[in-house]
């Protein structure tokens, strides 16, 4: 379901389906795709994690046909090489995973002239799932993934972009944007381990003193995990201020406690150990397991596709909220080492 109604169900154009498998059927198909000078939409399978990643399968759509292969070993020399040939014109969907596999096999993917996923963001922002089959059943009203779908939606989408004046957006700024969020993926982040490892002992010692200290010398601890007792010791022990309330009890969230600074010292105690614990299990413990054991660095991955309001995020991990003015903040991105681009 759009945001504008229902996708009407058109009546679809007929083409051929053709697994193509043998050999002599993969090198007349290569041999035809070299000489196709027509946009041709491909969809892909990437499997792997950098720097290996590979493209499992691909469909490509041209001559009224929905060509199918399963990629060899011995298909990826023609496979890349077509992808690095900027007179092939190609339209794909969610573009960077292939950007991504291509880089890791020495090569740069180019001639992409469309990417149906970014149109559809563009298109509709608050939408939450730009895969092809969720594409299909929202502009098509049908199902399915395939290329011959991809150039179905093409001509769709470029006309709704047309219709809100977003075209020279999606050609000048997203469509280019989005190889070099592809390259900066691979490249990746080179982290200080040593430097994680020492941080990481630091706060967790950091927090465990707070923990111990929580309520103060001689008045008992405070669980600083448990939001019930928080709020019998905030409200009920100490009369301070009830700001709002629960199902279940006392709030005892970040917006309450920053209104109850400066009442008592307990409250700065609690707040320092959420955002310490946070940073803790998040971006210390947190970041050892994202680190590629083949590359030695985190592949972050930039979101491009997210926000509404079209700003970039990252996930896994999300780099953007490591605090940038605590002195916390600035250890942990003094982890984040320079280093050589691993593809270029």
């Amino acid at each position: 379901m759009s945001l504008f109604g229902a996708a009407v169900a058109e009546t679809k154009p007929s083409y051929e389906q053709k697994a193509v498998i043998t050999t002599a059927e993969k090198a007349a198909f290569w041999q035809k795709l070299q000489v196709t000078k027509t946009l041709v939409p491909m969809t892909f399978e990437v499997a792997g994690e950098i720097p290996n990643l590979s493209v499992a399968k691909a469909e490509f759509f041209f001559d009224n046909t929905n060509y199918a292969l399963t990629l060899e070993k011995e298909d990826e020399e023609q496979f890349y090489t077509y992808l690095s040939d900027e007179r092939a014109r190609k339209a794909l969907c969610d573009a960077k995973e292939l950007y991504k596999a291509a880089l890791c096999h020495g090569k740069k993917l180019v001639g992409v002239e469309e990417d149906v996923a970014l149109a559809a963001y563009l298109y509709e922002p608050g939408e939450t799932n730009y895969g092809l089959t969720a594409l299909v059943s929202r502009y098509l009203g049908g199902e399915g993934k395939s290329a011959a779908q991809v150039a179905e939606l093409v001509p769709k989408l470029q006309a709704y972009l047309q219709e809100r004046e977003l075209t020279k957006l999606y050609k000048e700024i997203e469509l280019p944007l989005t190889p070099v969020l592809a390259q900066m993926e691979v490249n990746g982040i080179k982290i200080d381990r040593h430097m994680l490892a020492d941080v990481t002992a630091e706060m967790t010692k950091k927090v465990a003193e707070l923990e111990t200290l929580g309520y103060g010398p001689g008045r008992g601890g405070i669980n600083l995990k448990s939001p019930k007792q928080l709020g019998q010791i905030l409200f009920e022990k100490l009369n301070l201020p009830i700001i709002k309330k629960t199902k279940t009890g006392y709030s005892t969230d970040v917006s309450v406690l920053e209104e109850l600074q400066g009442r008592h010292p307990v409250v700065d105690t609690i707040l320092e150990h959420r955002q310490l614990s946070k940073l803790l299990s998040t971006y210390l413990e947190g970041l050892e397991p994202l680190v590629n054991k083949a590359t030695g660095r985190i592949h972050t991955h930039f979101q491009q596709m997210v926000t509404v309001t079209g700003r970039l995020s990252s996930t896994e991990p999300n780099l953007q909220n490591i605090p940038t003015r605590t002195e916390v903040g600035k250890r942990m991105r003094e982890m984040l080492c320079p280093a050589k681009a691993m593809t270029s």
